[in-house]
């Protein structure tokens, strides 16, 4: 009897331990599902900006024409013909989906942290598996930060996070080789992917090769022989042919300029900790200052050389905000705090962290210093203040950049109504060279924007009684306390934005959509569903709050003379529809 009752009590501890495991694991895999579910509510499918030159590759795909110097053509200072082909193959898979990249972006920073995790538990030295997943637990907040906005909801971004898998898997590979094996050949590869998918990742040649030296000098000649060659091709082909962009500001800047390039690279530094240049750049120095107190106190326990992927992380990182400091210091330092380099930047903040539990970790348990500590806990916190900081701004900034892009995703879909200035304001894209050239592609091809269904009205009822609905402004003037004749000069305004509301009234609903009708021929679809809590209250009824409409169209689709201005609005469920005729009238003098 007493056999099985220890048995038995042997069993709840295993039982314990499994579901500690089991809740420390739901912990780490939590930051990469926040990351998940943002992309899926703050993504949007639009072509905005630099997405614009992957048009022409998926042209040149569909008709079979696509040559391997179209996707090494350089763009910006850029190399980057896996980013061009990846992005082509997922594009035509899905329509053009901008939404599909980024979840592409995910995967891959998904799997850099899997490379991450499997060097760190190689070489952990914890006994207990709770405390080695809680350990680690800061590199997966740090690297799934919302802090990353811009990066993980801009498609074209995508060549960023192909960098940092490329890099960080030819680093981890090269550890594992031996000599000239399979790993070798691998990292190899993985360091072409880096350098091939973003500018900054020809760091990972320099990187590698005082890998090589410091972990394995006497017994890695052959490998840093092929190494080297391997570099030197690799730098030949990207600059052979290769222009600085125009627009970029001098190289000699950073020199010419010094303290401003200084406060740059350390506000580069804080990026991912800080949204503002002062606390970024405070932070960035005291990461700096941290991080090399922590090499320096490796480098007197001879701890580096059985930590060279954790250094080369931190060195990698390093030189990209070099590069950055180099080549966009000329912006200002405000362009430091851009998000979209923040992944990047926080490798070596994870690096650093990594690098100072492996040489703390036995001491922390023996050592009764207080300098090992302090070190350790205030690399912690500054990963604490980053998750923190960086998760609550990431959400304004999604909220932000989801409403910016739903208006170039309506902006683009309607292209044919558009002013040049819509265009650029709100698709950052030359009108003629991109978007009134391909646009029609992608439209015959029922790609991107295009790939909805629209609504055909012949299929809709006509009710006979009106709904409650208001055009309250045009071009953020007030129609209230005008006359019915609403006066425009077309030579002034390139732009026509025109606001309200309106509800299905039948259903007690918000409607489905709502379409402005020029001269009973000309039919404008509009942004529907904008938040009206004042239109909630008007009604007395809590089911309207989003009735809010939005267009905006050129001036130049009107000739001089009188318009009318009517609503199509379309019921909730899409059986029926509204027609409020000659809601009021347009005069356009030109």
């Amino acid at each position: 009897m007493p056999e099985k009752k220890n048995y038995g009590c042997f069993r709840n501890k295993i039982k314990a331990v499994s579901l500690v495991t089991f809740l420390c694991v739901l912990v780490l895999i939590a930051p990469p599902l926040s990351l998940l579910f943002y992309i899926r509510t703050f993504g949007v499918n639009v072509i905005y900006a630099d997405d614009w030159g992957g048009v022409s590759l998926v042209q040149k795909a569909l008709n079979d024409t696509l040559s391997f110097s179209d996707l090494f053509v350089q763009h910006n200072e850029h190399r980057m013909p896996f980013p061009n082909l990846f992005m082509t193959i997922i594009e035509i898979s899905t329509q053009y989906n901008m939404v599909a990249i980024m979840f592409f972006s995910w995967i891959l920073l998904c799997l850099t942290l899997l490379i991450i995790f499997i060097v760190y538990r190689k070489n952990s030295r914890w006994t207990n598996n709770t405390r080695m997943l809680l350990a680690f637990l800061p590199a997966s907040l740090f690297l799934f930060s919302f802090r990353q906005w811009e990066s993980i909801l801009w498609a074209i971004t995508s060549q960023i996070y192909l960098m940092i898998f490329g890099a960080v898997a030819a680093l981890a590979l090269l550890e594992r080789s031996r000599d000239l094996d399979s790993w070798f050949v691998l990292s190899l590869i993985c360091a072409s992917l880096a350098s091939f998918s973003f500018l900054a990742g020809l760091a990972v040649w320099p990187v590698g090769f005082f890998q090589l030296v410091i972990s394995k000098w006497r017994s890695a000649l052959r490998q840093l022989t092929l190494w080297g060659i391997a570099s030197v091709g690799i730098f030949i082909s990207y600059f052979w042919g290769w222009v600085k962009p125009a627009y970029h500001p001098p190289l000699m800047y950073a020199i010419a300029h010094p303290i401003e390039s200084v406060e740059y690279f350390f506000t580069f530094l804080g990026s991912p900790v800080g949204d503002s240049v002062l606390m970024s750049e405070a932070l960035g120095l005291v990461a700096f200052m941290a991080t090399i107190l922590v090499l320096v106190y490796a480098q007197k326990t001879k701890a580096l050389r059985n930590n060279s992927l954790w250094l080369s992380v931190i060195l990698f990182a390093a030189f990209f905000s070099f590069l950055a400091t180099v080549g966009r210091s000329g912006f200002g330092v405000g362009q430091a705090l851009s998000s979209r380099y923040t992944p990047v930047t926080s490798l070596g903040e994870i690096g650093a962290y990594f690098l100072a539990l492996s040489v703390f970790e036995k001491r922390l348990h023996k050592s009764r210093g207080w300098a090992p500590h302090l070190l350790l806990l205030l690399i912690t916190v500054i990963i604490v203040i980053a998750c923190l900081g960086g998760y609550s701004e990431g959400l304004v900034s999604g909220e932000h950049w989801r409403s910016s892009r739903e208006i170039s995703a309506y902006v683009l879909s309607t292209y044919k109504i558009q002013s040049d200035e819509n265009i650029v304001n709100y698709l950052d894209a030359d009108p003629y060279m991109f978007v009134r050239s391909e646009a029609p592609f992608l439209e015959k091809n029922r790609l991107n924007v295009f790939s909805a269904s629209p609504v055909h009205m012949s299929t809709l009822t006509l009710m006979q009684s009106n709904t409650s609905f208001e055009i309250e402004t045009i071009n953020d003037i007030p129609t209230k306390g005008q006359s019915m004749n609403f006066a425009i000069d077309s030579k002034q305004c390139q732009t026509l934005t025109i606001a309200g509301w309106a509800v299905d009234r039948k259903s007690g609903e918000v409607a489905s959509s709502v379409f402005i009708i020029i001269d009973n021929n000309t039919r404008i679809p509009t942004i529907y569903g904008l938040d009206r809590p004042d239109v909630v209250t008007h009604l007395k009824n809590p089911n309207l709050e989003f009735s809010g409409f939005w267009a905006t169209f050129s001036s130049s689709i009107l000739v001089a003379g009188k318009h009318s201005v009517s609503l199509e609005i379309i019921s909730v469920n899409g059986k029926y529809y509204y027609d409020q005729n000659r809601v009021l009238t347009l005069v356009v003098s030109t």
